[in-house]
């Protein structure tokens, strides 16, 4: 037997994957399928709404040395945090309402992908993928 997995759709506003799953018999040729759909759990659930994309920049992606990071409105307090892709905080910093843009210094992270996550209260917290060449 042979199987094949497609992605089929993502349905429910994102709340659900699905995928067909092709199976083909070796000896006579019949196949069959079936669909699989699977609830992704709260962890994976982003909330990137244009309200927050809109207000703030992350650049550049990819970055090398460094990642600035732009409030194009007034914010209050921030912490800025890079995760790598097991979960570990690598770098953690703390943006004043006063500062409307902001360099963090990744020169000493390995090239990789990572997640920044910026946190205010007003706008809650953005979380995005970054990479490192």
């Amino acid at each position: 037997m042979s199987a094949i997995f497609t992605d089929n759709a993502i349905s429910d506003a994102g709340n659900t994957i699905c995928f067909r799953i092709l199976i083909t018999n070796p000896v006579n040729g019949s196949k069959c399928y079936a669909d699989v759909c699977v609830e992704l759990p709260d962890c994976d659930k982003v909330d990137l709404n244009d309200q927050i994309l809109q207000g703030i920049s992350i650049y550049p992606n990819p970055m090398q040395d460094i990642v600035s990071i732009s409030f194009k409105e007034q914010h209050t307090n921030a912490m800025v945090s890079i995760i790598t892709l097991n979960g570990k905080e690598v770098i953690t910093q703390y943006i004043s309402s006063s500062e409307p843009e902001v360099s963090i210094d990744v020169s000493n992270l390995e090239s990789s992908l990572y997640f920044i996550e910026i946190t205010t209260d007003e706008k809650g917290t953005l979380r995005q993928k970054i990479i490192k060449e």
